[in-house]
């Protein structure tokens, strides 16, 4: 039996909500999602957006079950049900590192598309997670009594890590803005990122990769340039210097 659901992610980043509108199919596989927090951040919040899209067949509720990798790392928040109707019951459940959210009418029959809900968590610390989320739903029988199914490998995969960042003065990659910094926008010095900017002729040499940084990254002339004025001269060998840690 084929289940279709959408889902969508809301991820909210120092209070900025950045919507990733995906769609699935949850019938007969995993469907992974990576999300990448800011580095340095204490917490960072996951929501993420359930729905169903029309059905041939009616059926009664929804359930999800989540588990995730640390229950200390990625706290369940709570579910907010996105459903209305008569006798319609909420069906949460929490238990540490596993909990089941959703919902279920004894009275209502639902086929077409709409909204499940949405359910949230926090993730904490800087080490890769995971949140598996499997669904099931209340199908209804030949005598019309709902039971409750698991779809076939139905389940969503939410990868969480974070992303290590620079500052724009450390072109290594090292961590300090240093010496080493300094030298590599020494020996860009001088290159433009134009040949003739009135025509438009981009200097090949801007985006030429001429150095390694410290993580086996390209180092080029475009990234020596940390006031972004076109040019990587003296003002940007001040600016890196201003910036050392000493």
């Amino acid at each position: 039996m084929a289940i279709k659901g959408r889902l969508a992610r809301s991820i909210l980043r120092a209070g900025v909500c950045i919507v990733l509108a995906v769609a699935l199919s949850v019938s007969a596989a995993a469907f992974r999602y990576d999300v990448v927090a800011p580095e340095g951040n204490v917490s960072y919040e996951v929501t993420i957006n359930l729905s169903m899209d029309a059905q041939s067949f009616a059926y009664a509720g929804v359930q999800f079950t989540s588990t995730v990798s640390d229950p200390d790392s990625v706290v369940f928040v709570g579910f907010t049900n996105g459903v209305s109707g008569t006798q319609l019951y909420n069906t949460i459940n929490n238990i540490p590192g596993r909990n089941s959210f959703g919902f279920y009418t004894s009275t209502n029959r639902f086929q077409d598309a709409m909204n499940v809900g949405s359910v949230k968590f926090t993730y904490f610390g800087t080490a890769e997670q995971t949140i598996t989320i499997e669904m099931r739903i209340a199908n209804f029988d030949e005598e019309g009594r709902a039971r409750w199914i698991t779809t076939e490998a139905s389940y969503i995969v939410v990868n969480l890590s974070t992303e290590e960042t620079f500052s724009q003065y450390d072109i290594n990659k090292d961590g300090d803005v240093g010496l080493l910094d300094l030298a590599l926008a020494a020996f860009a010095a001088g290159t433009a990122m134009y040949i003739d900017e009135d025509l438009g002729i981009m200097n090949p040499l801007w985006d030429e990769v001429f150095a390694l940084d410290s993580k086996g990254g390209p180092v080029t002339a475009a990234m020596c340039d940390v006031n972004e004025d076109g040019v990587v001269d003296m003002l940007d060998l001040m600016e890196i210097l201003r910036n050392f840690a000493f």
